[in-house]
């Protein structure tokens, strides 16, 4: 079955979305190389595995499953606006940014018929361009491969990171040493982002702080910061009271858990910082349940995650910038605060958000 669209979409509505969290263990990813993927238009293959289209009479269409379907689509400023198809059913999305990130568009479940075509429209004045850029789509997984994470299991992956992300510097003929120090000093950036909302004396926990180095503990001494660190990774809670003891903080202030169960007491934190923490979660409703109960009323989040959308297991759902800020005022808190910048010197973009908790 081919779909005809018209290129003007200015009377479709915008595409129903799905925004509550996505479990990744709930879908499996189809690249954009899968025979079930039809391009038409210029199209050439990109980095990392993507499709990218050159020109506005762009179209893919997706002839395999539609029900609960995840397309994948990387936003940059030559992209404009989309028009989803299917049978029953049109609407469009606007897929431009300033930012280069992935973004995954989880459909409306009204879609329950294939195919599903996505053709570039272009109805976004700012956008320099009309591409499609996709990696891929997700689909549900079959409900019986779907089954909770092994709680030791799921530690030890997250322990691994440490290792995998130096033997990834290195197969890049990189650094560790260099890329470490680059990478401290853009933490300790993003800590005195934090100023505007800490003073002397704030009981600040420190989600997933991994590990502390001298320039960042001389600069929570140095601002009085009452200060708590977790992590998962039992070799960084061990590095850190030893290098913590120097600045004058006790080893009970060096906690190892995970951040679905902070084994800190209730109402007990005017701030949690959480760098690239909060998205390694197997339960993430669990997890701001717990923000909600260590936060006292009034108190904030900082937190920042990946604007990417990947495929490894470290990162257990995926959600755009727009499902992050939907998914923590849906929490219980006000988001005062967002950006979207890169941070760090071997990433990509990532998200900083500052929300308060209300009540």
């Amino acid at each position: 079955m081919r779909l005809d669209p018209p290129n003007d979409g200015s009377r479709l509505p915008a595409i129903t979305r799905v925004t509550t969290a996505l479990r990744k263990e709930a879908h499996r990813f189809v690249p954009s190389d899968d025979p079930r993927f039809h391009f038409e238009g210029k199209w050439q293959p990109g980095a990392e595995g993507v499709m990218i289209s050159k020109d506005r009479a762009s179209r893919v269409t997706w002839t395999g499953p539609v029900a609960g379907a995840v397309p994948v689509l990387v936003c940059h400023p030559f992209s404009g606006v989309l028009r989803f198809d299917a049978p029953g059913h049109a609407g469009i999305v606007d897929n431009h940014s300033w930012f280069t990130f992935l973004r995954a568009f989880p459909l409306a479940p009204t879609l329950t018929k294939g195919p599903l075509c996505i053709t570039a429209i272009g109805r976004n004045p700012l956008a320099q361009g009309q591409e499609i850029v996709l990696a891929g789509i997700w689909l549900p997984a079959e409900a019986a491969s779907i089954t909770a994470p092994d709680p030791a299991a799921f530690e030890e992956l997250q322990a691994q990171m440490v290792d995998n992300w130096m033997d990834n510097i290195r197969r890049s003929g990189g650094s560790v040493e260099a890329v470490t120090r680059q990478r401290q000093a853009a933490y300790l950036h993003r800590w005195r982002e934090t100023l505007p909302y800490v003073q002397p004396g704030s009981r600040v926990l420190d989600l997933g702080a991994g590990f502390l180095y001298e320039a960042l503990l001389g600069f929570l001494r140095e601002h009085g910061v009452d200060y708590t660190a977790i992590d998962i990774d039992r070799r960084a809670v061990d590095s850190n009271r030893i290098a913590g003891a120097r600045f004058g903080f006790g080893p009970e202030r060096f906690l190892h858990g995970r951040n679905t169960q902070l084994d800190v007491p209730d109402d007990s934190a005017d701030l949690v910082f959480a760098s690239h923490c909060i998205e390694h979660s197997d339960d993430l409703p669990k997890t701001f349940t717990e923000l909600r109960r260590v936060l006292r009323p009034g108190g904030h989040i900082f937190f920042a995650v990946p604007t990417t959308v990947d495929t490894s297991a470290e990162h257990t759902y995926f959600f755009s910038h727009a499902d992050w800020v939907a998914f923590t005022e849906e929490q219980g808190f006000e988001v005062v605060n967002q950006h979207i910048g890169r941070t760090y010197p071997e990433s990509g973009f990532d998200l900083l958000l500052v929300a308060r908790l209300r009540g």
